[in-house]
């Protein structure tokens, strides 16, 4: 029985993610994950990628190209997402990855990109699965494994922190949160799932912080609770405490302290328009979902 090893990187608008998993048989066991920040949406003026923005992320992209490639990967895909999805020059992008690395990124839709977090996730049953972004939010309801409803909302946590030019207000933050995820809640939500699971950094950051887990592993918050008074309290905590202070916290990467009170706010009020009353945290997210949707069909008919 033969192993193949894949790699997806995920361009987002506040890193640029990557897995590395073994497939035999069609099943996946990951192997290493890795994370560079690179706040690509920070970059995007005026419709248009700057310069720097580009070379910073494409570089980082190389960087875990190279890790994927040291480790033996034997196909790499990278996806991008919000930030690409609004910039116009995103070809030149791509242009300068694959002249550092050889790799062209493929820029996926909102819709698409629920997919991935909706398989990456794999619940079972009636569920809803929340996937809080640096520029975008994704919400989806499926049964068993067959996604049946999924919108994406033009709001994530870089994009709300940039929108508010880094004000940290709760009620301002959860006023305009609403306003952008209206739409998304109207169209998918016409019912009320069993059990809402959430991915994303600021749900397992939320997650670690809560269980005060100091070296962060997906078995030590994957389907990790929080409530919607957990999750208000965070939020009120947050945005007493001066960003060096949330740096020093137990579970939170200290580059996403300047944003996770935002990322906060998004996932409270996604909890208070949908319901939800607990949301679970779930470290498999959309890198899995691309290598089980996107690469494992693409290996099989290579084979």
């Amino acid at each position: 029985m033969s192993t193949h090893i894949l790699s997806a990187i995920d361009v987002g608008s506040n890193s640029v993610r990557m897995m590395l998993a073994a497939e035999s048989d069609g099943h996946i066991a990951v192997l290493n994950t890795q994370r560079i920040t690179t706040r690509l949406l920070n970059g995007v003026e005026n419709g248009l990628l700057s310069g720097e923005s580009v070379d910073r992320t494409a570089q980082a992209v190389a960087e875990l190209c190279g890790m994927a490639r040291a480790q033996g990967a034997d196909l790499i895909d990278a996806f991008g997402t919000s930030a690409l999805r609004d910039a116009q020059n995103r070809e030149d992008f791509s242009d300068r990855t694959e002249e550092l690395c050889g790799l062209r990124v493929k820029l996926i839709s909102g819709v698409e990109e629920a997919q991935l977090a909706y398989a990456g996730a794999g619940p079972e049953g009636k569920c809803g699965v929340i996937d809080i972004g640096g520029g975008s939010t994704e919400l989806i309801v499926g049964n068993d494994g067959q996604m049946l409803r999924a919108h994406s909302a033009q709001l994530g946590a870089v994009r709300l922190a940039g929108e508010l030019c880094g004000r940290e207000d709760p009620d301002e933050m959860c006023a305009l949160a609403e306003t952008r995820l209206h739409e998304t809640v109207d169209i998918v939500c016409t019912d009320h799932p069993d059990k809402w699971i959430g991915v994303g950094g600021t749900i397992t950051t939320l997650a670690a912080m809560t269980k005060r887990v100091a070296r962060y592993s997906p078995d030590a918050i994957d389907n990790f609770p929080l409530t919607e008074e957990t999750v208000e309290s965070w939020l009120h905590a947050l945005c007493e405490m001066p960003v060096e202070e949330r740096r020093l916290l137990v579970g939170i990467n200290p580059q996403r302290a300047d944003i996770i009170a935002h990322g906060t706010a998004i996932l409270l009020t996604v909890m208070r328009m949908t319901h939800a009353g607990t949301v679970h945290a779930c470290d498999h997210d959309n890198l899995e979902g691309y290598i089980r949707r996107c690469m494992l069909p693409r290996l099989h008919a290579q084979s």
